[in-house]
């Protein structure tokens, strides 16, 4: 069942699957674990069994700068959005008091032939 672990390698032109194996001492400790794990699913007052090891302090901080990176490009994503749409209403604002500028001097137009008539 753990007999591997999939890795993906990324080469300019393609990316491949390839299966690295772990140390049999390693699958017989995770194999172990998952059995506790799936034998402690029904008694919801055990702890849960953690069948891998937690991930050590650097990658946790790595993760963490990772989520504040993308925190801060969502922001400004957002913010660029709100841009964007404010000027698209500016714009159908600007647009629909021009037609209203050119009904009226049509208008007015039409109103002077009407009295040159």
């Amino acid at each position: 069942m753990f007999s591997g672990y999939r890795l993906v390698v990324t080469t300019e032109k393609m990316s491949d699957l390839k299966y690295t194996g772990i140390k049999a001492d390693r699958q017989a400790l995770l194999l172990q674990r998952y059995h506790q794990f799936i034998n402690g699913l029904s008694d919801v007052t055990k702890e849960p069994v953690k069948v891998f090891d937690p991930l050590p302090q650097r990658a946790l901080d790595e993760l963490d700068l990772i989520r504040k990176v993308s925190a801060t490009l969502q922001d400004k994503k957002n913010e660029e959005m709100q841009r964007i749409a404010q000027a698209g209403k500016e714009a159908a604002e600007s647009a629909k008091q021009a037609a209203a500028e050119k009904e009226a001097a049509e208008k007015a137009a039409t109103d002077e032939a009407v009295k040159e008539y």
